[in-house]
């Protein structure tokens, strides 16, 4: 059984990872027997990972068959709100255990996050962000919370790579946030640690809200 769990939960991370590339895009079906050839197992092991997929809202299983879910503006809405209110509840817990081999590793994670949109890797600029915003969550006292967080993290990865892959500009209010909520867990000041953050993810789903608009999705 403990086998068989590895297995299913090896699947549903491939199969994840393979939505966040984009390689199962928004819209599209799915099924038992294209992944379980795809990835070479039996249907077994897929299901219980089609299962915690669904749960996580990156599929949808219908009558019809599975697709992989396409995000709508009221998700988008939803999602970042939810990671407002709890991202910004981490932070400001973060701030009392925060030490500064923390504020190394972060510092670290923003201006690789830097570098890479510089170069135009937003697909890579987008996971390295997830873990700037998972570290704070898991250092809090709260392991279900950084749970909460880091599942809607990887929902924002997805609708960023899906509404930003090929985004051009200066990335002027995202570039902020980041040392700005940085310079607020450095100075102890967890009142200005949470309203950071908060602002900095209400920055995140306003552009991407502005870009779905423009493409015409609703």
């Amino acid at each position: 059984m403990a086998q068989q769990g590895l297995l299913s939960r090896q699947i549903y991370e491939q199969i994840r990872a393979r939505i966040l590339r984009r390689e199962f895009a928004p819209g599209m079906k799915v099924t038992y027997r294209q992944l379980a050839e795809q990835l070479g197992v039996s249907r077994v092991p897929i299901g219980e990972a089609i299962r915690q997929l669904e749960r996580e809202g990156f599929i949808v299983c219908t009558p019809r068959g599975i697709y992989i879910n396409h995000l709508t503006v009221r998700d988008v809405e939803e999602v970042f709100d939810m990671r407002e209110m709890l991202e910004g509840l981490s932070c400001r817990l973060f701030v009392a255990v925060a030490t500064p081999a923390d504020l190394e590793l972060l510092k670290g994670y923003a201006d690789e996050w830097e570098r890479l949109l510089d170069k135009g890797r937003f697909d890579l600029a987008q996971e390295v962000n997830v873990r700037f915003h998972a570290h704070i969550a898991k250092r809090t006292p709260y392991p279900y919370l950084a749970q909460v967080i880091e599942t809607l993290l990887l929902r924002a990865r997805m609708i960023g790579v899906k509404t930003f892959g090929d985004k051009k500009g200066d990335w002027h209010r995202e570039r902020w946030g980041h040392y700005a909520i940085l310079d607020a867990i450095a100075a102890k000041d967890p009142e200005r640690a949470e309203t950071v953050m908060r602002q900095h993810i209400r920055f995140g789903k306003e552009d991407i809200i502005t870009a779905m608009l423009k493409e015409g999705l609703k």
